[in-house]
């Protein structure tokens, strides 16, 4: 499971991309993320995987913060992380669906 509690991350205005998340999502569901532009979605995966760190709140990870073990996520999968997002910026330039 990984659950997110009252977590806020902006970048560099002050208004926050997310304010005061919280949602948990258990081992073995689907779910699908859809909004505008700018409301959020990548981000909320980019925190989820620990490429990015909140300013405020907690990720946990079947019950350990993901930034407990902060050196494993960004040494090993920093660069297939950005691969991803990478292509994911590509396709929905060229209006495609991953």
């Amino acid at each position: 499971m990984i659950k997110f509690s009252d977590v806020t991350k902006a970048y560099q205005t002050d208004e926050p991309v997310l304010a005061h998340c919280s949602l948990s999502v258990p081992e073995g569901s689907v779910y699908a993320l859809v909004g505008k532009n700018g409301a959020g979605k990548s981000t909320l995966l980019k925190l989820a995987a620990g490429f990015l760190c909140p300013d405020y709140g907690e990720i946990c990870f079947q019950d350990m913060p993901v930034w407990e073990n902060r050196e494993f996520h960004m040494n090993d999968y920093q660069g297939a992380g950005k691969e991803l997002f990478e292509k994911e910026v590509l396709a929905e330039m060229k209006g495609d669906v991953l």
